[in-house]
């Protein structure tokens, strides 16, 4: 629908009082729906689209959401007040309930509330799901500045909890879900923050993913609220127009006459001009409304005031040319440039010359208008101040007429009027020429009478000259500087007409301080700041032509990078596109491009940000240059910044997960080349000799050396060493941490530890005196890690199992031939031993486990002296193993037997069958017996 074809159809708005929620609409209210208009959708546009939503969906059987008033917001946080006007917090939750009881409102399973902030003016949307005790936040922008949001949706969520009777809702419990659209889709302008919230509120109505919120729907999601305007107009309640009683006078009703968007200023449909924050405060006008005859207001006025009142013509009070829009950070610049302010804070500034504070504006950072009037009328500035000289009184008779009663207007006095142009005391003084009389107050002497009284008004004035003052110190170190002319077509106005001292100059102190403390702290970033992924894929696309790169998409929706000329591979590069298997000629390569781009440096050291460009000398009086100061104006900087300072407000539990996250998922690049830029400077043997140096009769001193070493090649062949480095670095990293999963030993490392405690007869307590120097896992690890290894024996007997297990062996190794046997007898100390690892057990002894049963522990005493009376404790094992004649294949232990050392040949023989029969089974043939000279096994052999 073109523009005249809307503005047809919304002319309905003007012939008729048509109304939604309270709200009056007019057909301007709509105008930034209209195609080709790039305006703020306004606050009672806003309002309206979220009550047709509710009311269509509702309409059709969705009664699961509701949508609030983006009034609510400055009425719970008392920024306007509650009454005629803004109307009140509740009438708003009961627009919401959209004619339901309260008590369906807690059955609603999404709150949706669009919310408006002022600085910088923005909309965003936010919902509570009171099912999944979840509070959502839609950011069109998330660059911007997004602190107020969660405060304010907490807020509404307490309020709205609260008129349901519910006075203390545990937000900690709840989870924060944010929202924005795709990083190349999001919010480019000043003006479409409203429609991506329209876009929001309809996808949650249709259940739609909201990645699909993009900034290509702008111009669809225009036509289609307006055609939900058009399409619903029965829904909007027509109020007749009849003319009013005579002696009453209009209410007003905030709901159905303010057409701006909480907090803002929104720009007429013709002409979209936004507020600069330098202009004059002025009283908001709220044109009045007609309401239905019914709501009638008395008045105490004289008829004849109110006849005449109404006589008069409308006229509307001339609107001062609003100036330009100028930022916060350039009005933060021109005070700190100004050469009469000494400290600059967002809200207040203190003069350099009287000392004394001067309070800015409370809504608006920085606003001048203050400090400007101050510094015209400061006497130290300049030179000259106001006195008193005498005191004049001007009596001047009144007769008045008595009346029975009296107006209410009696009661206030008139106030004088501010001089012209705004100009201050002293201007006005000084263009006159004269002495002055300033009317301080004034006071009436009554004479009664019958039927009228005379008043003697007295006018008491001040007498009041010009005179020098003593001027600020500050003049006599002033260097005057050439005043910069400003051509006449310039629309941006000379904030500080006041000539600039030269500073002296200083070498710059760069951005520092609690502000950027958690982000130096936290960023892997040290050398490259300022490029984004999309701009490295770019630049690596230019500087390696020649490898087959994915097209990006910008490229791709273009047509672009798909050239199919071949380029020939540079003999110190390869085609390979993971940059883990680039060459270091061209990581260094694409380094030397990247650093052009580079817009501030990290230096975690010293604790500073500093922009690649730094002037290195500045005669700023906050002692860091022009070129740092664009860097802390970057837009991408201060998310930066923004982002870690929220991290570092998390949990250590949450943080640690965010941690993890970026370590398995965020790409090294960045890091890698810090890593290459340290390794390069140590190669310098002068920077090297220098570092040692440092370090000489320090701690760190061998480290050092063992540093040199590695670098040199001489720690390759000492793995286990190398792997202790490593778990010792862990263990004291997680010293004094919450850290919730213990240490990940080597392989190598396991196998030494597990080597120092199972060595020597006093090895327990050897193991605790190393393991109490250096990091080691404890005993009872070690043992589970034994006794859950694959070469560890579950069952010492010769059972099938044991000889399953090397048949398993041989299948995963693909071997299908015979294997060799062995056994002999090892020594070992005699000892007893209770274990309850497979029931209670006496172990130690050649009698079979069923004669070593202990069922009470009474019996412990009895078994044992019984063992050792009949000498049946164990002095030797017999091991049994079975060896694949295959190359790197250990042999596999199949039997461990407790003897004392008298077994003969029939035993020996009987466990020799007892194997050749299970190896049968298994189809495991058996080629040779091995063993040693004993006179049993040479007898067994002999049996064989």
């Amino acid at each position: 629908m073109d523009a005249s074809a809307s503005d047809a159809a919304l002319s309905i708005f003007n012939a008729t009082d048509l109304r939604i929620r309270g709200m009056q609409l007019k057909s301007d209210d709509f105008v930034p729906m209209q195609d080709g208009r790039k305006l703020k959708v306004p606050g009672t546009a806003m309002n309206a689209v979220g009550a047709l939503i509710q009311q269509v969906a509702e309409r059709d059987g969705d009664t699961s959401f509701a949508i609030f008033s983006s009034w609510l917001g400055p009425l719970v946080s008392r920024q306007v007040a509650q009454g005629s006007i803004y109307g009140t917090i509740r009438s708003h939750i009961d627009d919401a309930c959209n004619g339901a009881s309260l008590e369906m409102l807690s059955a609603k399973s999404r709150w949706i509330f669009p919310m408006y902030g002022s600085d910088p003016p923005h909309w965003v949307l936010g919902w509570i799901e009171p099912g999944s005790r979840t509070y959502h936040i839609f950011n069109s922008m998330p660059e911007l500045s997004s602190t107020w949001i969660e405060p304010a949706l907490l807020e509404l969520g307490d309020t709205v909890y609260a008129t349901l009777g519910v006075f203390r809702v545990d937000w900690e419990s709840w989870r924060l879900v944010s929202h924005s659209p795709p990083e190349l889709q999001r919010q480019t302008n000043d003006w479409s923050c409203g429609f991506f919230v329209i876009h929001a509120m309809n996808a949650l109505v249709d259940g739609v993913d909201l990645s699909s919120v993009t900034n290509r729907e702008t111009g669809h999601i225009k036509k289609r609220t307006l055609s939900l305007i058009l399409d619903n107009i029965p829904l909007f309640q027509a109020l007749p127009t009849t003319r009013r009683k005579s002696g009453t006078q209009p209410t007003r009703n905030a709901a159905a006459t303010d057409r701006s968007a909480p907090n803002s200023t929104v720009a007429s449909a013709e002409n979209e001009v936004e507020m600069s924050g330098n202009e004059p405060d002025a009283a908001v006008d709220v044109p009045m409304a007609i309401d239905p005859p019914t709501a009638e207001l008395s008045t105490s006025e004289p008829a004849e005031q109110l006849s005449s009142k109404r006589k008069m013509p409308p006229t509307k009070a001339p609107k001062a040319k609003r100036t330009r829009y100028t930022k916060p950070s350039d009005r933060e610049k021109a005070l700190r440039e100004n050469q009469w302010t000494a400290e600059v804070e967002p809200h207040r500034v203190r003069c350099n010359a009287c000392r004394s504070w001067i309070k800015l504006d409370e809504t608006a950072k920085f606003k001048p208008n203050n400090w400007e009037r101050h510094e015209r009328d400061c006497s130290q500035i300049t030179g000259v101040k106001i006195v008193r000289t005498g005191v004049v009184k001007n009596p001047k008779p009144v007769v008045v007429k008595k009346t029975g009663k009296s107006s209410i207007f009696g009661y206030f006095a008139k106030a004088p009027k501010p001089a012209a142009n705004g100009a201050s005391t002293i201007d006005t003084v000084m263009a006159s020429g004269a002495p002055t009389t300033t009317p301080p107050s004034g006071s009436r002497n009554k004479t009664p009478s019958s039927d009228s009284e005379t008043e003697n008004e007295t006018t008491v004035t001040y007498a009041t000259k010009i005179v020098q003052s003593t001027r600020s110190i500050s003049h006599y170190f002033h260097v005057e500087l050439p005043t910069h002319r400003v051509d006449a077509d310039q629309s941006e106005p000379q904030i500080n007409a006041v000539n600039k001292r030269e500073q002296p100059q200083r070498s710059c102190q760069h951005l520092s301080g609690s502000t950027y403390t958690e982000y130096i702290e936290r960023t892997e970033t040290r050398l490259m700041g300022g490029i984004s992924p999309t701009l490295l894929g770019r630049v690596a696309r230019q500087t390696f032509p020649y490898k087959k790169f994915v097209p990006l998409k910008s490229e791709s929706s273009s047509g672009g990078g798909n050239s199919e000329e071949v380029i020939a591979v540079p003999p110190d590069g390869n085609a390979s596109v993971p940059s883990s298997d680039w060459t270091s000629a061209e990581h260094l390569k694409l380094e030397s491009e990247l650093k052009g781009y580079a817009r501030w440096t990290v230096n975690y050291a010293r604790g500073f940000v500093a922009a690649t460009q730094c002037e290195g000398l500045t005669s700023n009086q906050d002692g860091v240059c022009d070129e740092c100061r664009r860097v802390a104006n970057d837009e991408s900087f201060k998310h930066a910044v923004n982002l870690k300072n929220r991290e570092a407000n998390l949990s250590m539990d949450e943080q640690h997960d965010i941690l993890l996250a970026r370590n398995k998922f965020s790409s090294r690049r960045f890091s890698d080349v810090s890593a290459r830029d340290l390794d390069d400077k140590l190669k310098d043997p002068l920077v090297f000799t220098a570092f040692k140096m440092l370090q000489k009769g320090e701690s760190t001193e061998c480290f050092i050396h063992l540093y040199e070493a590695c670098r040199s090649g001489k720690l390759k062949t000492h793995e286990t060493f190398k792997q202790l480095c490593v778990v010792l670095a862990d263990s004291l990293e997680r010293e004094g941490t919450n850290r919730k999963f213990g240490i990940r030993y080597p392989q190598d490392y396991l196998n030494f530890t597990i080597l120092m405690r199972s060595y020597g007869g006093q090895s327990a307590k050897q193991y605790a005196i190393l393991s109490g120097q250096l990091p080691a896992p404890s005993s009872r690890h070690l043992r589970a890690l034994v006794s859950k290894s694959e070469d560890a024996l579950q069952n010492p007997n010769l059972i099938y199992e044991n000889i399953a297990r090397v048949k398993r062996l041989a299948d995963r190794i693909q071997y299908s031939g015979p294997v060799c046997v062995a056994g002999d007898c090892t020594k070992v100390r005699e000892r007893l031993t209770y274990s309850n690892d497979f029931g209670g057990h006496i172990l130690g002894s050649v009698l079979p486990l069923d004669q070593c049963i202990v069922e009470d522990p009474a019996e412990i005493e009895a078994l044992v002296a019984k063992i050792a009376k009949s000498k049946s404790g164990a002095t030797q094992v017999r091991a049994i193993m079975v060896k694949l004649p295959v190359p790197h294949v250990p042999p596999q232990v199949v039997a461990l037997l407790p003897t004392n050392g008298k077994d003969d040949a029939p035993k020996i023989l009987e466990q020799h069958l007892k194997l050749l029969q299970m190896a049968a089974e298994l189809d495991l043939p058996v080629i040779s017996f091995a063993a040693d000279g004993a006179a049993s096994e040479l007898l067994t052999q002999n049996y064989a």
